[in-house]
C-alpha cells in the first residue's frame, strides 16, 4: 500500500533529530527565518535531513516548532523543535522562499517483538558513569525514546532513523551506549589519576 505523501519545508543540517527529541536551533539565514515564520503561523511541520560533505540523506525526521526561546531585532531566532516521526524524501524542489520536499511518513517499527531492557540498562549505566542523578522516564520503551535523552554520534542517530527494525535499533543503541559508558569511565579514571599526580587513588 502506498503511504500518504505531503509537501513540507525542508531544512538540511549537519545534525540528526529523532522522534521525541527536543532540538535547539539558531535560525539566522533569511530564507529559514521565513520558513520558521510560516511554520509558526500555521503550525505546519518541517523536515530535518542530515547534510554532510557526501550529500544529503533521503531519510530524516519531521519536526514541529514547539518553542521560541528568543527573538532578536535583526530577525534571528533561537527555537526548540521536537521530532515527530520518520520520513522519506520522495521529491525535492526549490520553493519561492525556501526548499520544499514531498515526504512520506515511515512506520516507527516493523511490528516485531523487541525488548528495550538491555538498552535501558545501558542507559542507566551511562547515567551512573556520568554522575547523573536523573532516572529513565517510565514511558521510555522504544529506541527513539531512549535516544532522545542522550547525546549520540550523528552517524548512530542516522542509522537509527534508517533502520526499519525496532529490535535492531535497540541493539545498535545498546552497543553505542555501552561504548559511551566505557569512554565516560576512562575519562573519570584519567581525571582521578591526574588529581593524584599520576597515581591511582587509594
Amino acid at each position: 500500500m502506498e503511504r500518504p505523501r505531503t509537501e513540507i519545508p525542508l531544512f538540511e543540517l549537519p545534525l540528526v533529530a529523532v522522534p521525541g527529541e527536543r532540538v535547539p536551533l539558531h535560525i539566522f539565514e533569511e530564507r529559514y527565518r521565513r520558513m520558521f515564520a510560516d511554520c509558526r503561523d500555521d503550525g505546519s511541520p518541517l523536515a530535518i535531513l542530515l547534510r554532510t560533505d557526501g550529500g544529503t540523506s533521503s531519510i530524516g525526521c519531521a519536526v514541529e516548532l514547539t518553542e521560541v526561546l528568543e527573538e532578536f531585532g535583526d530577525g534571528r531566532l533561537n527555537v526548540i523543535v521536537t521530532g515527530r516521526h520518520r520520513i522519506r524524501i520522495v521529491d525535492r524542489r526549490e520553493g519561492e522562499d525556501y526548499p520544499l520536499a514531498t515526504v512520506e511518513q515511515l512506520p516507527e517499527g516493523d511490528g516485531g517483538a523487541a525488548d528495550p531492557g538491555p538498552a535501558l540498562a545501558a542507559f542507566e549505566r551511562l547515567l551512573a558513569a556520568a554522575g547523573s542523578t536523573s532516572e529513565p522516564a517510565p514511558t521510555m520503551r522504544s529506541a527513539f525514546e531512549i535516544a532522545a535523552r542522550v547525546e549520540l554520534p550523528v552517524a548512530t542517530k542516522q542509522a537509527l532513523l534508517e533502520c526499519d527494525s525496532e529490535a535492531i535499533r535497540l541493539e545498535t543503541l545498546r552497543e553505542t551506549l555501552d561504548a559511551l559508558v566505557e569512554g565516560a569511565e576512562r575519562s573519570r579514571q584519567v581525571a582521578e589519576r591526574a588529581a593524584g599526580n599520576g597515581h591511582a587513588p587509594i
